[in-house]
């Protein structure tokens, strides 16, 4: 794996942490790529998974990548959460995507995740 993609440990816990900020066009959906091939060696509802999406730009090749990601890996994580979204775009987020937990800082993902793993 690479930067973007890894495996962090947080008071016990295992997170599975795909880092898109910052990313777009190409770079952005090898990520996705990369975070996709990850999950699918996981047993489903076996993990807990933090996505980063801070100042990360969405074509409309990243969306149709982000929609193949979630129908070819859905059930794999039993909670997500995501982090670096703001203001209007969060509440049209956590509208659109109620099965995420969108937190306000990295911590704060973290902490939520421990508690959904146990």
């Amino acid at each position: 794996m690479n930067n973007r993609v890894s495996w962090i440990e947080h008071k016990g816990a295992r997170i599975l942490y795909a880092d898109y900020s910052n990313l777009s066009g190409e770079e952005y959906i090898g990520a996705i790529e990369e975070f996709k091939n990850e999950l699918l060696k996981q047993t489903p509802g076996s993990i807990v998974t933090l996505t980063n999406v801070t100042d990360s730009k969405v074509t409309n090749e990243v969306k149709e990548k982000l929609k193949e990601l979630r129908s070819q890996t859905k059930g794999i994580s039993k909670k997500a959460a995501a982090i670096g979204m703001t203001g209007f775009k969060k509440a049209i987020a956590v509208f659109i995507r109620k099965d995420l937990y969108w937190a306000d800082s990295l911590e704060e993902a973290k902490e939520w995740l421990t508690e959904q793993s146990r």
